[in-house]
């Protein structure tokens, strides 16, 4: 410490502009042992501003594109201040919990070791291990959990091409692309972290603006229209009756044999009254699926260049995907309304652009599986004693895990209702509670490290302490306004008028709370207490009401399959 405070003196006397050595003697203070850290740990940071954004983009990959616009269009227009509240969360948790490893990197330089999982070391850092053990499993079970959609969807997406493709006279269930889609997977899943995964982030975000405009024109071209004196809206190729019902929702029925005829009414059924709360429970639970990068985004950050724009990559990763799936939501509810189906694709017209899209989401899956699965790889493999190197146990490892989301998948089809209740349940606590707690505690540890800091070398000169306290309080102004409540209360002055100070005095502690982010925190914090409980509630009743959709008969109809060839 008395290394870093001599060499911020010297800076100051070198005769370069007060400005200038201020904010070079400041980056000493901030960065204080980290390079030796980083070589002792050989961590190589090699990811720009611009691809972390595009590894921003691609954790969200194609869901909120063609996965998210019904759960939207349900809500009517309560789902625009849904999502724009949800995401704008979203984004102040996110740029709070990166701005955490900043500092505690500041304040423990060899956290950087633990750089595979850094949402627990944060933990760990500000709460102790319990706090530290239970963020872990939260991200290994969001982590895995997530990962079942982007199976289920890829395999249901391939039957529906291969059906549409031949009018329905190829069938191949999705149960049995869901294990060739797990075998082909596995060598993409071996890969390493972020920063060996450049190429594949830039592929999946080509790919999932692609996904974007072509299904943008295959809904324009869709001109397929009914007798307008017809009761169903959806009937299939044979003429026989599909209710709204039956097809809303359910991304593994029959539907995919033959294409839907549709009668075109603009922003069918939708309705400016309040939608059921089980609408707009059931879309925050998948708004919060679809945007949680929270699980990856420290992963991303240690790989980063310069950490502190972790917030912008974040910023410009979900404005890009926003942007995507706003026009896609606006063209679906204008085109089909509320008989938009869970997976957009399955209401598009046979088409070859149809079939482009089909095969590049069913690739951008995959390749944002590759990514979003590499910490719970990383967790595994540190528990099991792997090598942090390519090896034949991280082959293992992975392809064991690959293996057990395809056996769950093959349970759980519909990937609505999984997004649902992960959403709700799991990346509650790791989206809106915890970062705000984490980035209260450690700006209140990072406040009596400086204290500290500032009591170092109190035998130097009176000059030399003033110009350190110089640079010191620019340091704390940059925290102002910030944390607790009680660091933000002024001391009162009662050398004057007593009532007069007293009214000024509160009058300052109100200013002081709402500027600082105390009051915003605890409002993050309860919103996702009560979110997460009654999402959790109300998806869990659901599931059961719906248990014959939720429950597969793939195991069933596998083991039947396997008994008639042996008894050929």
């Amino acid at each position: 410490m008395s290394d870093d405070r001599q060499s911020l003196l010297d800076f100051y006397r070198s005769g370069q502009t007060s400005n200038d050595r201020i904010g070079r003697n400041e980056s000493i203070l901030e960065n204080q042992n980290r390079e030796s850290v980083d070589s002792e740990d050989n961590v190589t940071k090699t990811l720009s501003l611009f691809f972390a954004s595009l590894c921003v983009i691609d954790l969200f990959g194609v869901f909120p594109i063609v996965a998210l616009p019904r759960s939207i269009i349900l809500c009517g227009l309560y789902g625009i201040p849904l999502v724009l509240f949800v995401i704008t969360l979203q984004i102040y948790t996110a740029v709070i919990l990166g701005r955490c490893w900043v500092i505690a990197e500041r304040l423990k330089p060899e956290i950087v070791k633990q750089n595979r999982y850094p949402y627990a070391a944060i933990a760990e850092l500000t709460f102790g291990k319990k706090m530290s053990y239970l963020v872990t499993i939260l991200l290994d079970v969001t982590v895995f959990g997530g990962g079942i959609p982007n199976l289920l969807v890829a395999s249901q997406n391939l039957e529906l091409l291969g059906s549409r493709i031949t009018h329905g006279s190829f069938q191949f269930s999705f149960c049995y692309w869901l294990i060739i889609i797990g075998c082909l997977l596995c060598p993409l899943m071996w890969l390493g972290s972020p920063k060996n995964m450049k190429i594949l982030a830039s592929i999946s975000v080509t790919v999932c603006t692609s996904v974007a405009v072509l299904t943008w024109l295959s809904i324009f071209d869709d001109t397929n229209i009914v007798d307008n004196s017809s009761d169903d809206l959806f009937i299939d190729g044979n003429g026989t009756n599909i209710t709204a019902i039956e097809l809303i929702g359910n991304a593994t029925s029959n539907i995919f044999e033959e294409e839907l005829v549709r009668e075109y009414v603009p922003w069918a059924g939708l309705s400016m009254d309040p939608p059921p709360a089980i609408n707009l429970l059931k879309a925050y639970g998948i708004i919060a699926f679809q945007f949680d990068i929270h699980p990856m985004l420290l992963t991303i950050q240690v790989d980063m260049k310069e950490k502190r724009r972790i917030g912008k990559a974040v910023c410009y990763g979900i404005m890009t995907t926003c942007f995507l799936s706003a026009i896609t939501t606006i063209l679906a509810a204008y085109r089909y309304g509320i008989f938009t189906t869970a997976n957009v694709l399955v209401s598009l017209p046979r088409s070859w652009d149809l079939y482009l899209i089909i095969l590049l989401v069913t690739l951008q899956l995959c390749l944002s599986s590759a990514v979003g699965s590499s910490a719970l790889f990383q967790h595994i493999e540190d528990i099991v004693g792997a090598s942090r190197d390519f090896s034949f146990k991280r082959c293992v490892i992975r392809s064991l895990l690959v293996a057990l989301a395809v056996f769950l998948g093959e349970l759980l089809p519909r990937f609505d209702i999984v997004m649902g209740l992960i959403g709700g349940t799991l990346t509650g606590p790791l989206i809106f509670i915890l970062p705000p707690l984490f980035y209260t505690k450690i700006l209140r540890m990072e406040r009596k490290y400086e204290e500290n800091l500032s009591r170092k070398g109190t035998q130097e000169s009176i000059d030399d302490d003033a110009l350190f306290k110089q640079v010191e309080q620019k340091v704390k102004r940059k925290h102002k306004g910030y944390g607790a409540i009680s660091d933000v209360i002024p001391e009162i002055d009662f050398s004057d008028n007593l009532n007069e100070n007293y009214f000024k005095h509160t009058c300052m502690i109100i200013f002081n709370v709402l500027k600082s982010d105390c009051l915003l925190s605890i409002a993050v914090i309860l919103f996702g207490l009560v979110a997460t409980f009654t999402s959790t509630y109300f998806n869990v009743f659901d599931g059961i009401d719906n248990f014959d959709q939720l429950w597969s008969p793939c195991i069933l109809n596998i083991t039947d399959a396997i008994s008639n060839l042996s008894n050929l």
